[in-house]
């Protein structure tokens, strides 16, 4: 994964120097969902960013910063990690992958066991999770006036798969007056045609030539595309949030409710950032189109095996 960092890094890089004055560029992270393996992602970027003589400002509890200091050190240096300026916010701020998960399995456990959708389930319930620490954070005033007074170049931070297009990142950027951002860890839902095989389906192309391999991948092709139904109908939670936060309604990927912000004459914004990076293998997900701001980096190659150290 060396490979792949360093040219995420680059990528960014690139990006501020063209569209940024020259010069020591700021960049704003977020590594929430916190103390996970894209975190290792993000924050080798930003140390990347910072041994180039850039101004990284990490967003972390006291909790979360150690893991963030490691991520960062782990790509370069202890020196560079301390370099990094730190920007605490209140442990309700934020929040592990390890917790989301905890929280999401009550309600998962039956389902887990039972159902062939379980993990584009969990997804939902995850994304609806992430909702109540990013309001906390958007709603510390100071911190969001901390954040502003940076008036950073750029905002880095990663999006869990989700029909909704709304995040954290996204709402971030809105708060702080429209920040460029960059997902650095995209990870967006795959809608394929029916003719292979659905993401989470689990299926092979030789699954789908028998009934029990149809039956399950059409089942994931339906609640694919039945997702963003479901976000909606069940009361979109970002839209809730940004709605007490007094942020700007996004675009949704429902048309009729499109339809309704045209009708009460409000302009959505959107939250396609302005970098997405892939980090998906095509060799495990079968290829499709990418868009203008969306770059694949990948597939990662494991590094060769050795063996494994008693201790």
């Amino acid at each position: 994964m060396h490979e792949a960092v360093r040219m995420i890094a680059a990528l960014a890089a690139v990006l501020c120097y063209c569209c940024c004055p020259a010069g020591a560029l700021k960049f704003i992270v977020v590594p929430i969902p916190s103390e996970n393996s894209p975190v290792l992602d993000l924050m080798a970027v930003a140390a990347q960013l910072q041994s180039r003589g850039h101004d990284v400002y990490v967003v972390a509890d006291h909790g979360s910063k150690d893991f963030a200091k490691m991520a960062a050190a782990r790509h370069s240096s202890n020196t560079t990690a301390e370099a990094m300026q730190y920007i605490h916010i209140p442990p309700e701020a934020t929040v592990s992958l390890d917790d989301l998960l905890n929280q999401a399995t009550p309600a998962m456990t039956k389902s887990l066991k039972t159902s062939k959708l379980a993990g584009l389930k969990l997804l939902l319930t995850l994304q609806n999770l992430l909702v109540k620490p990013c309001k906390a954070l958007l709603s510390d005033n100071t911190t969001i006036q901390q954040l502003k007074a940076l008036n950073a170049d750029a905002l880095m931070a990663m999006a869990v798969p989700s029909p909704n297009p709304d995040s954290c990142g996204c709402a971030l950027s809105h708060a702080l007056g429209g920040a460029p951002w960059v997902d650095v860890y995209g990870n967006p839902m795959i809608y394929g045609p029916l003719s292979v095989p659905q993401m989470a389906s689990g299926n092979s192309l030789q699954d789908l030539k028998t009934v029990k391999g149809f039956l399950k991948n059409l089942a994931s092709y339906t609640f694919l595309r039945a997702m963003p139904w479901i976000v909606e109908v069940a009361g979109n939670p970002w839209a809730k949030a940004r709605k007490d936060l007094r942020l700007p309604a996004i675009k949704s990927a429902i048309t009729p409710v499109n339809l309704v912000h045209w009708v009460l004459g409000r302009k959505p914004e959107t939250c396609e950032p302005l970098i997405q990076t892939q980090l998906n293998s095509w060799l495990i997900e079968y290829p499709r189109p990418l868009k203008p701001n969306q770059v694949l980096v990948g597939p990662g190659t494991p590094r060769p095996a050795h063996p494994i150290s008693p201790q």
